[in-house]
Formats: C-alpha cells, sequence, structure tokens
C-alpha cells in the first residue's frame, strides 16, 4: 500500500512558488491580472492534478507496466491509467529522465548508450532537453516531475492567453472566456504529458509578446518575446512547433500592416532581433536534432506513404458523439486524442458563430477566423492529399490533425471578442438565435450521423453530453439575449470552465507510486549481470520488459521505441524481428551471431520460456526468466580479419556473418586491399564507460582493425595518444578506426559539430542580446548622468 508522506506535498508547493512568482512578475512587469483571476488560474490546474501535486500519486499511467513480464506479479492499481497515453511511461518520461540525469550530472546530455547502439540525446526532441518547463522539474524525484511540468503548462497556456486578449482590449470577463476555453481545451489537456502540449501551452504567450513589442518601446516586452519563443522552440514536437511559427509569421504580418507608417521600422527590427537571439540560443538543440531526425525513422515514416484517415467536423464540436477510449470505444477515425483536439468548449462554438454577427471586423479578426476554417478544412483532408503540398507537404504527412491547437486558440479568442461585442451591445438577436439554431443542428448531426457500430455503445453516455451540449446552447444563448452584466459574464465564465473540466477531468488519470517503476527479482538480477560485465547489453523477448524502460535502472537495451530511434540500427536488427506479428522493436533469435557483434549478454524471457544452447539459464523467477548468453563481444574489440565494404548490401553481409570475432565488413584499408588478416594477437583493455567517452589501452605488434558496436551518426572522434584519428565505418554503421603498431592510448569521444556550430551560434546570439536588449536601460543611464 502507498503511504503518504510530506515530500508528497513538493510538487504542489513548487507549482505554488512558481505560478505565485510569475503571476507577481506578470503583474508588475507587464499587464495587471486581478486577484480572482490570478486565484482562478493557479486553481484549475489543482483541480485538474491535484492528487498528483499534494497527493503523492504519479501523473503516469503506470499500468502500463503489468502488460510486461517483470511486472505482471505486481497488485494493479484500483483505476485505470488512460489507454492512448502509453508512450508517456514507455518512451517520453525515460527519454526526459536520461537528459535530465546527465544535466544534473553536470554534463551535456549530447549521448545516450542505454537504448539500443546509443544514439544523440540531446538531438532527440523526446528528451525535452533544457525545456524551461522540463526543467522547473528537475529538483524533484522523477515520480514527481511530471505533475510539476503539466501543471505549469495549464498556468502558462491560462495566464498568457487571458494577456493577450487584454492586450487586444478585451475586457476581464471575455478574456477569462477566451483563457479558460483555451488553457482547458482538448489540445492542451489531452496532451499535457507530451511535447506537442508545450507548443500549444507557448503559442499565446508568443503572441502576446508580439502584441506588447508592437505598442510599447523598452526591454521589458522583447525579453518576454525572446524567452517565450526559446521556450516554444525548445517545445520538443517539430511539427507543431513549425504549425505554431507559421501562425506567428501570419499574427505579426497583420499586426505590422495595422501599426502606423512610423513604428512600423522599429516594430519590424524589435521582431527580427527576438527572433534571431531565439534561434541562435536553441541553435544547440535544433542543429544536432535536423541531423538526428535525417537519419532517424521517423524521417522514414514522414517520407514514405501518407495515411489515408483525416479528420471528422463532429469531433471538433462534439467528441462524446463518437464515443471515448476510457469508456471502452472511439469510432472516429484515427483516436480521441487525435479527433477532438480543436474541441475548445460549446459555449465557445457558439460564441464563436455569433462573432461575426455585428459590428466592424479588423484585419486581426478575420486573420483568427480564416484560421480556424483553414486549420479545421486541413485537418479534414485525406493526409494523402495534404501530404502532398508544396514544401510543407512533410509536416502535413505525419498528421494534420495536429492543427487542432490553431483551431482551439482561433476559436477562444473568436469567442471572447464575441463576449465583448455583446457587452457593448453589438450582437443582434436574430442571427446569435441562427448561430444556436446553426449549432443546435451540428450536434444533432454529429450525435445521429455517427452511431457506434455496435447499436447502443455507450447509450447513456452519449445521449446524456447530446441533452448536456444541447442544454448549454440553450443557456447561453439565454444569457446573451438578455442585458449583459456582470453577474451573466460570470456565469458564461463558469460554464466554459464546467464543461471543460467534467470533459477533461478524468483525462489523465494518476496512479500510485507504487507502479512507478519498481524493481523486481528479475530486474535486480539483470543489473547484477551488468555490473559484472560494464557495458554489455541485454535484449527482452516477447512481452519481458519493453524498451526504454532499462534505461530507468542503469540497462543498455538493445531495443529502441522511439521514432527518431536510428534507421541503421533497424536495419542492421532486421534479422532478428519476428517475420509476421509484434511491435517493430520486438527481436527474437537470441542465437544469432548478430546478438554477440552487439554486445548482449543477457537476455530476459517471460516465466516458462525456455531458450537453446548454448545460453544457459541465470535465474528463473516469476517476475521473468534471465538466461546468459556465452560469447557477446565487448564495445571495442579487435576482429581476426576484415574484408573491404566494395558495395552492394552490408545488411545481408552481416547476415551471413558466422563470427564477428573472426571477421569484419570494414569501409576502407591501409592500402586498399580487399582482405586483412592479423599476423600477431593485439590486447585491447577497455576502461571503464561513459555516455559519451569510450578509452581503452591498446597493444599491438602490427596495423590493427579496432572494431565497435558504437553506431556512428558522425559525431564520434576517434584519438589515440591525444592525436585525432579517422573514424572508418565498420560491420554497416559502427565505428571502428585502424591503429598502428605500439602501445597506445585509444579515445573514442562524441563531439558533434552541429552541437559545436550550435554553442558558437548561442554564444553569438548571447552576445547580441546582451547589446541589444540592454542598450534602452544603459541609454537612460547615460541621460540621467547627463542631468
Amino acid at each position: 500500500m502507498d503511504t503518504w508522506s510530506p515530500a508528497d506535498l513538493l510538487p504542489g508547493i513548487s507549482f505554488l512558488l512558481f505560478g505565485g512568482l510569475l503571476l507577481g512578475l506578470l503583474h508588475r512587469r507587464f499587464d495587471a491580472i486581478p486577484r480572482a483571476c490570478g486565484a482562478l488560474f493557479l486553481a484549475l490546474p489543482v483541480l485538474l492534478f491535484g492528487s498528483s501535486l499534494f497527493g503523492g500519486r504519479v501523473l503516469l499511467p503506470l499500468d502500463f507496466l503489468l502488460g510486461f513480464e517483470p511486472f505482471r506479479q505486481i497488485e494493479p492499481a484500483a483505476g485505470p491509467g488512460h489507454p492512448l497515453q502509453g508512450d508517456l511511461p514507455l518512451l517520453i518520461h525515460p527519454s526526459r529522465i536520461a537528459a535530465g540525469d546527465e544535466i544534473l550530472a553536470g554534463r551535456w546530455p549530447l549521448w545516450t548508450d542505454h537504448v539500443g547502439a546509443g544514439m544523440g540525446l540531446q538531438a532527440d526532441p523526446q528528451a525535452q532537453a533544457f525545456q524551461p518547463l522540463v526543467l522547473a522539474a528537475l529538483a524533484l524525484s522523477p515520480d514527481q516531475g511530471p505533475a510539476l511540468t503539466a501543471a505549469l503548462k495549464e498556468l502558462v497556456a491560462l495566464l498568457f492567453t487571458f494577456l493577450l486578449l487584454r492586450r487586444s482590449g478585451s475586457q476581464p470577463t471575455a478574456a477569462t472566456l477566451g483563457a479558460c476555453a483555451y488553457g482547458l481545451g482538448s489540445f492542451v489537456i489531452l496532451w499535457v504529458g507530451w511535447p506537442l502540449s508545450t507548443t500549444s501551452a507557448v503559442l499565446p504567450a508568443v503572441l502576446y509578446g508580439i502584441e506588447g513589442c508592437r505598442h510599447e518601446r523598452g526591454t521589458r516586452f522583447p525579453l518576454l518575446l525572446t524567452a517565450a519563443l526559446v521556450t516554444l522552440m525548445l517545445a520538443g514536437h517539430p511539427q507543431t512547433i513549425a504549425f505554431a511559427l507559421g501562425f506567428v509569421f501570419l499574427f505579426a504580418a497583420v499586426g505590422w500592416w495595422s501599426t502606423s507608417a512610423p513604428q512600423r521600422g522599429r516594430v519590424f527590427a524589435t521582431w527580427l532581433c527576438c527572433t534571431l537571439i531565439a534561434v541562435g540560443i536553441t541553435a544547440p538543440l535544433w542543429l544536432p536534432a535536423s541531423r538526428l531526425l535525417d537519419l532517424s525513422d521517423r524521417r522514414a515514416v514522414m517520407t514514405g506513404p501518407p495515411a489515408e484517415h483525416g479528420f471528422t467536423f463532429a469531433a471538433a464540436v462534439a467528441p462524446p458523439a463518437l464515443g471515448d477510449h476510457r469508456l471502452g470505444a472511439h469510432w472516429g477515425p484515427i483516436n480521441r486524442l487525435e479527433d477532438s483536439a480543436a474541441f475548445a468548449s460549446t459555449i465557445a462554438w457558439l460564441l464563436a458563430l455569433a462573432a461575426g454577427t455585428g459590428g466592424r471586423r479588423n484585419p486581426r479578426e478575420l486573420l483568427i477566423a480564416a484560421v480556424a476554417v483553414a486549420s479545421l478544412g486541413l485537418a479534414a483532408l485525406p493526409t494523402t492529399w495534404t501530404a502532398g503540398f508544396p514544401a510543407i507537404g512533410i509536416l502535413f504527412a505525419a498528421g494534420p490533425q495536429r492543427l487542432g491547437f490553431l483551431t482551439a486558440l482561433a476559436l477562444a479568442l473568436l469567442a471572447a471578442r464575441a463576449v465583448g461585442r455583446w457587452q457593448q451591445g453589438e450582437i443582434r438577436r436574430r442571427r446569435l438565435v441562427a448561430a444556436a439554431g446553426f449549432l443546435v443542428a451540428a450536434l444533432l448531426w454529429a450525435y445521429l450521423a455517427h452511431p457506434p457500430p455496435v447499436a447502443g455503445t455507450l447509450a447513456d453516455f452519449r445521449h446524456g453530453w447530446l441533452a448536456a451540449q444541447i442544454g448549454l446552447v440553450v443557456l447561453a444563448t439565454v444569457l446573451l439575449l438578455r442585458p449583459p452584466s456582470r453577474l451573466s459574464g460570470g456565469l458564461l465564465v463558469a460554464l466554459v470552465a464546467a464543461e471543460l473540466l467534467v470533459a477533461h477531468g478524468s483525462a489523465n488519470p494518476a496512479q500510485p507510486k507504487r507502479l512507478a517503476f519498481p524493481e523486481t527479482p528479475a530486474i535486480t538480477e539483470l543489473r547484477a549481470a551488468s555490473e559484472e560485465n560494464p557495458g554489455s547489453r541485454f535484449v527482452a523477448l516477447g512481452n519481458a520488459l519493453a524498451p526504454n524502460l532499462g534505461s530507468l535502472y542503469g540497462l543498455r537495451d538493445l531495443r529502441i521505441n522511439n521514432p527518431t530511434g536510428p534507421a541503421a540500427l533497424r536495419r542492421v536488427t532486421a534479422p532478428l524481428r519476428p517475420a509476421t506479428g509484434g511491435q517493430r522493436w520486438h527481436l527474437e533469435r537470441p542465437e544469432h551471431p548478430l546478438y554477440d557483434l552487439l554486445g548482449v549478454g543477457q537476455v530476459l524471457t517471460p516465466r516458462g520460456r525456455t531458450l537453446p544452447p548454448p545460453l544457459e539459464p541465470r535465474l528463473r523467477h516469476p517476475s521473468g526468466w534471465l538466461w546468459q548468453r556465452p560469447h557477446p563481444l565487448p564495445r571495442l574489440f579487435l576482429p581476426a580479419s576484415a574484408e573491404r565494404f566494395t558495395g552492394g548490401s552490408w545488411e545481408r553481409w552481416l547476415a551471413d556473418n558466422h563470427s564477428f570475432a573472426e571477421r569484419a565488413l570494414v569501409q576502407s584499408m591501409p592500402g586498399d586491399p580487399s582482405e586483412w588478416r592479423q599476423q600477431s594477437p593485439g590486447r585491447l583493455t577497455a576502461a571503464t564507460p561513459e555516455s559519451t567517452r569510450w578509452s581503452a589501452q591498446l597493444e599491438t605488434l602490427e596495423t590493427r582493425l579496432v572494431a565497435s558496436s558504437i553506431y556512428q551518426d558522425g559525431g564520434w572522434r576517434a584519438l589515440i595518444d591525444d592525436r585525432s584519428r579517422p573514424i572508418v565505418l565498420t560491420n554497416g554503421p559502427f565505428v571502428g578506426l585502424w591503429a598502428q603498431p605500439g602501445e597506445q592510448r585509444l579515445e573514442l569521444l562524441y563531439r558533434p559539430r552541429t552541437h559545436l556550430q550550435g554553442c558558437l551560434l548561442a554564444a553569438l546570439a548571447l552576445s547580441f542580446a546582451g547589446a541589444f536588449l540592454g542598450r534602452p536601460r544603459g541609454r537612460r543611464a547615460a541621460e540621467r548622468q547627463g542631468r
């Protein structure tokens, strides 16, 4: 049983501390935030994530672990996790923890050796290295961090949507309604654990900074805009970042056109400088990321045949009409997270439809309406169409449904605009009633025209939501037909917040902390075996220990479950994958010589599964059976002979090679012969490995090939006695080098040029930021001295 302790209050205390500091800074240095609004924006994340912030529970669907063999014996939680959130404990959380551990150790999180044959870590968007909203939780334990990050995302979305609307002229009631519609909307809440929710949460802050720079001089808004752009560019999801930056460009262009002619030059220069500074500061991450993505599985998926599915308008206006995965059934085109991402409350839809029923429409409002229509339209098209768009087709090939956050933001902004017009008496009653009638018809169509595949499925759930949504339309229409008052405005805000809290309050179920990656006897024995042979890898077969989880225990797993993982490793391990069935990371054939090359010393299997000789059993326990492989090669080794690669399929050569200790395939040889064979044995003694450094003592009487199972993405450098030596690809995509005779010290260092180039750009950007953002303050000081 879980026991609560005072330490379980740390996430909540941290949230209140960070939130209070942010509120105070914004209120003091930027635009005033009414106390009631500030209290509401602090309370809403607590309502959503309170059990994880203060109650000691973990904001991860940890019951996913119970489907894997080492954890099957653990007592399940009383309430299930979200069935669509498996990526959070199996992919996002391990990558984030790996990057955080490196940062806490005082190292750049450049590389991880705990998955596959190694891969870039800082360059991996899933790791979210140096993302400010993730770094805020770095001091907390790994199981407490997700709650704090989620609460901060929610607070940032609420606060800056409110400030953006206030800066655009909305009254507090209208701004609060728009902030609740967007901040509590489907995209922010349903995706809160993923990197792409950071994009949606931070986008209003960027827009607010743009508006502030347009209207005011000084350094405060350029500083805020730069910080917001940096946070957005570090969000960790390239597709939504690109969509957000596209919208930012359009938003800024319309604002620039509306700016008075004498101010246009200053405004443009300010925006441009802030953007260049943000691009430079984030260069150490996006430059390596661009290289990693080019070599990754994700690139192969994005350039492959696009999916046929699209997006349905019914899910955008009435998500419950198509069911809910949490209740066991969903019959939309993709899944609940994708299909309903544009939902921002029923009342927001009504107000957005009513926004154009009176008064003058400015260019900014026309842009927002156009974005709402365009994002809905693009997301509704089959991806086979949108993937063919010039230049941006690759973004849509991965799913145009991710445009939902732009739809939701546009709806929230239009809804706030409609409340402002209502408060000024500009909404015509007939058109408001017409908008309500249209919305009721759309709701009826969404529910009645999209029945479940099996009659009666979730009937009470769907009927209840249909009645509730129509009731909200009727009630909101009645309020809007009455003269505006503080009470009626407050009721509209309360109805929006209540609907979204009911709809999304259980979207992120917390789990007991006893499920937070416990160590079972099978994992304990696996760790002991790994310590006996530092640097050795393991592989799990079938449903034994999902990939990436081993990194949380300090283990090195040959498998990767990451779309940004190296595509070359999938080519290497193709002979090890089952012919049919299973996940893309499933591996089999544990006796294959490729496992020797890859340094796999242990094999974890579900209990009861017997492996053939020469594998020997090491542990037989209900939590899993562990087997020892007899001849794994160390990470660095000296093959007895080598064959020069002259073209063809290196994958087939690897699959047919029976002993990698005897024979290697090498990219080039000294003197360029076709074959090489050792004349005398050498000795290679490796030191304790580090994440970005492998060192060894080499003694040889002849020129020798040093081979490895370290994946080369272009970032590894070789030194022999502190002098650089060229890397040669060995056995496909792995690091190798030719060493001269003698006794010498060998070092492999991971120093990607893209990281060094990014650091130079960041240094230049920071220097420029000091000159640009510090100039007004220095000028004021000089003026004071002159007086």
